[in-house]
């Protein structure tokens, strides 16, 4: 730990008497899962980091664009490596690099890149009414913005596809 005590000078109106100032490693950043998302954003990526005590508070950045949710999970894995939790930004389609900042100024590339992709667009539904376990097929285009994709069927529940 380094302690810094500044000396109070006539030019400035507002004076810091002490601080202090820790330094930690920089975060290794091993894997992340759904690097890939819809441009209308809210994809959850979850990335696999060691290193992580500093961070309590931290940011998530798709390229430029900050994420609006940000979240550590400590000790998520088995061997005590945590995981940061982000969700995409609404963007255009792209390919961005996503960023750390511990303190919103400082950004650590993670190495990993976020594919943007169209937004899904159903054309049809087929069949369009049906009664008990039935095989439903959906057509449209970009339906594969996702490792899982999820279905509601008015008030009978969620499938998985």
């Amino acid at each position: 730990m380094f302690n810094c005590k500044p000396k109070l000078s006539s030019s400035f109106s507002i004076a810091i008497f002490s601080s202090e100032f820790k330094f930690f490693d920089t975060p290794e950043f091993k894997s992340a899962s759904s690097l890939t998302g819809s441009e209308v954003g809210g994809t959850a990526v979850t990335i696999r980091v060691s290193t992580i005590e500093p961070f309590v508070i931290f940011s998530c950045f798709f390229g430029e664009i900050k994420s609006e949710h940000a979240e550590v999970l400590p000790y998520y894995f088995e061997d005590g490596d945590s995981a940061l939790l982000c969700k995409s930004p609404f963007t255009e389609p792209s390919l961005l690099n996503i960023f750390v900042s511990g303190n919103g100024v400082t950004k650590f590339d993670t190495g990993l890149k976020f594919k943007v992709l169209p937004r899904p667009t159903i054309t049809s539904v087929f069949p369009s009414e049906f009664s008990g376990p039935t095989d439903i097929t959906i057509r449209g285009s970009n339906l594969d913005v996702s490792d899982a994709v999820f279905v509601k069927f008015g008030d009978f529940g969620v499938a998985k596809c």
